[in-house]
């Protein structure tokens, strides 16, 4: 049986996908040049990905963290933009 979680790593496209402690997930998309993307837009990627799996959810933040360049930092501290959302509801049967 595969968790909630696992089926949206499979299926939403983000460069990292990570539950927090509060139980919120957050998405992640890294960038260098945003070539036209915006916070906006990645939320909308996110949300319609989540709505075609059926998992009911709320965004709670999202936007655009952009530092300088650093060779060899993660993800979570280079320039990204990031969805952070609360899964509502989870099917009887599925673990999360």
């Amino acid at each position: 049986m595969t968790t909630l979680l696992q089926r949206i790593k499979r299926n939403v496209s983000a460069d990292s996908i990570n539950r927090q402690k509060d139980g919120t997930i957050i998405f992640r998309r890294g960038y260098f040049y945003r070539h036209g993307m915006t916070p906006e837009a990645f939320r909308d990627k996110v949300t319609s990905s989540l709505k075609s799996l059926g998992v009911d959810h709320t965004v709670v933040d999202y936007g655009d963290h952009w530092t300088p360049f650093n060779g060899g930092a993660s993800l979570s501290r280079s320039s990204h933009f990031y969805v952070r959302v609360a899964v509502q509801l989870v099917k009887v049967g599925e673990q999360f």
